[in-house]
């Protein structure tokens, strides 16, 4: 292994024949399996140090007002599995599903409303409709996801875990408040 005058590394092992940064973990005094093992220790250390971030930001979102909106919810979410006992093991998540498609065509229809395209109902969509409306579609959305959990009372947790992985999907680094 050389190194050049600006701190660069041609290992004879390497193949790219690339020189590559010196850093701590990649020096002349540390075989191949040494860097590898120091790498994947700070891999593990940064692993842990996002969980417990992960970990922070889940805590905050189960504060006491989510965690009263999740008893609610769960409440909720019997509720309407009691009303629709009626039907048999599988209909009834169907059927919540189906609420789903219900309510969002509400919100589309307020929408359509709002911006005109409706000729005779023209001014009749609001924006504090449409919110309603949205709301509604939510609501009965994670009610349905309650159902599919048993009414275990896991969806807001499900919800705060399922944000977490959708924003580092996108990219998103979400900073969070109070320095956690």
């Amino acid at each position: 292994m050389t190194t050049s005058s600006t701190g660069s590394i041609q290992n004879p092992d390497c193949t790219c024949g690339s020189k590559h940064e010196q850093s701590e973990f990649y020096t002349e005094d540390y075989p191949t399996s040494q860097v590898i093992s120091g790498l994947q220790a700070r891999i593990t250390e940064l692993e842990q140090q996002l969980k417990a971030s992960q970990d922070a930001r889940i805590s905050r979102l189960l504060s006491p007002a989510n965690t009263d909106l999740q008893r609610r919810l769960t409440r909720f979410s019997r509720y309407i599995d009691n009303q629709l006992s009626d039907h048999s093991g599988d209909m009834v998540g169907i059927l919540r599903i189906i609420k789903i498609s219900e309510e969002l065509g509400e919100a589309t229809e307020q929408a359509i409303n709002r911006i005109g395209a409706n000729p005779r109902k023209i001014g009749r969509g609001s924006v504090e409709r449409i919110k309603i409306e949205l709301l509604d579609v939510a609501l009965t959305a994670l009610g349905a996801h309650e159902h599919f959990c048993d009414n275990n009372g896991s969806t807001m947790a499900d919800l705060a875990k399922h944000a977490e992985y959708v924003s580092r999907r996108a990219g998103l680094e979400i900073d969070p408040p109070d320095g956690v």
